[in-house]
Formats: C-alpha cells, sequence, structure tokens
C-alpha cells in the first residue's frame, strides 16, 4: 500500500494540470472575443454623437436663392386701382414692353443680359397697363444698364418695328434713379398707340412701367384716353405712368 501513494500524487498533478489549462483557454478565448467586439463596434468618444455622425442632407441645396424675383414683388389690380385705373387680373409676360433699339438682337441684349426676370400685363379697357422687374447681379451693373437704355434711345429713335421712341426725363422722388421715355407705334389705320415707360432703378433692380393709350391720329383723342397722343395732351398720361411707377417701387420694396 505505501507504494500507490506516489502514483495518487502524480495522478493528481496530471489533474490539477490539466485543469489549470483548461482555465487559461477559456480565459484567452472569452478575451480575444471582447478585443473583436472593441475593434468593430469603438466606444463614442467626448464630443461625439449619433446625430452628428449621421450623413449631411441636401437642404442647403434645395434652398431658394436669397432675392429670387417673384410674381409677388410686382403691383396687384389694387394697387393700379391706387393709381386710379380699373383692371382685370393681371396675365404674366415673357419680356419687358418696351421696344428692341439699335442693332440688339433682343431684349435680353437691350436690357444688358439681367440675371432674372419677372413680369405681368393688367388688362383694362381704352388702356394698356404692363410691368417687368429685371435683376442683375449688382446695383452697378443695373445702373449701366438703366444707362444704355437711355443712350440707345438717343442713338436709336426709330425701333425696328417703326415708330419711335425719345427719353423725356427722369421721375422726382422713387427709387434710387428713374428715366421717363414716349414711346409711338407710328399708327395703323389711322390710330396711334402711345406708350409712357417709366424706369426705375431699386438697387440691383429695374422696375419698367409702361402706360399705353390709344388715339385717333391728327385728333388729340381717342377711346377712353381722356385725349392724351403723343402730339397734344400728353400730360395726363404721364402723370398717370408716373404714379403707377411710384405704387410698383412701393409694392417692390415691401415685399423685400
Amino acid at each position: 500500500m505505501p507504494q500507490d501513494r506516489p502514483t495518487s500524487r502524480r495522478l493528481l498533478l496530471v489533474l490539477l494540470t490539466a485543469v489549470l489549462v483548461a482555465a487559461a483557454v477559456v480565459a484567452g478565448l472569452v478575451l480575444g472575443q471582447r478585443d473583436r467586439t472593441a475593434t468593430a463596434e469603438p466606444a463614442p468618444t467626448a464630443g461625439t454623437s449619433a446625430s452628428s455622425a449621421a450623413p449631411a442632407t441636401n437642404a442647403a441645396i434645395d434652398a431658394p436663392v436669397d432675392g429670387a424675383l417673384t410674381f409677388e414683388a410686382l403691383m396687384t389690380p389694387a394697387d393700379v386701382a391706387d393709381a386710379g385705373l380699373t383692371v382685370a387680373d393681371p396675365v404674366a409676360i415673357d419680356a419687358p414692353l418696351f421696344p428692341v433699339l439699335c442693332d440688339a438682337p433682343d431684349w435680353g441684349n437691350q436690357w444688358s443680359a439681367p440675371e432674372q426676370g419677372v413680369g405681368h400685363e393688367y388688362p383694362t379697357t381704352g388702356a394698356g397697363v404692363s410691368e417687368y422687374a429685371v435683376g442683375y447681379a449688382d446695383s452697378a451693373a443695373a445702373s449701366a444698364a438703366l444707362a444704355r437704355l437711355t443712350d440707345d434711345a438717343v442713338a436709336c429713335p426709330t425701333p425696328s418695328t417703326g415708330g419711335s421712341i425719345e427719353p423725356t426725363g427722369t421721375v422726382n422722388g422713387t427709387g434710387d434713379e428713374s428715366a421717363v421715355f414716349v414711346v409711338d407705334d407710328g399708327g395703323r389705320d389711322g390710330v396711334i398707340r402711345v406708350t409712357w415707360s417709366v424706369v426705375v432703378r431699386s438697387g440691383s433692380t429695374l422696375l419698367h412701367v409702361g402706360y399705353t393709350t390709344e388715339q385717333s391720329i391728327g385728333t388729340g383723342s381717342g377711346p377712353g384716353d381722356g385725349g392724351d397722343d403723343a402730339a397734344g395732351d400728353s400730360a395726363a398720361a404721364r402723370s398717370t405712368a408716373e404714379s403707377l411707377a411710384h405704387a410698383a417701387v412701393d409694392r417692390f420694396n415691401a415685399q423685400a
């Protein structure tokens, strides 16, 4: 029996060694799993959140351009009524009702390549009312465009479509600067159409307002116009056009 004790001790040592080895293997597997988890999902650092890590949207790209001209910047029928005229609902137009002068190929060139524009025509009995807002990159470009309109009207008083155009001064007390033109279509079938065109600069925008009447040639009178024509009683028509220009500037500034 005494000879069996060393054998028992050896067996006990073998079992103890096996248990220690197994424990070490298990501990290594657990630590390895933790390392892999930490690598795949790093913990947030200070100042970082789930919302800040979210991808950016294109909200800024989709936002409207600042200063864009819209129909809301133009006169309403009520504004026209304040100037003494009753008009129907406005109709959109795609260019100022102003003749192309000299060798300009189109209205955009005549108005020195504006960046944007929007306009209305206001139907009324016995006359015509229109407004067009023309936007430029800055006030200097708008001022240069207005100067060109005036210079071309002096250099080329006969539009390609016939008739005549003449600059006749400015409007007092509205806008940053202005020019007034009287335009006629030369007359057809005994009737001449005369338009008082007022162009007012407000910052980087030119506002063109036109007031047109029809008269029987040589009589100084016409249907619904109170006798306004280019050679006769034109003061009332010019006054109406300037009143419309004041209303246009007031509306534009109110929407700015």
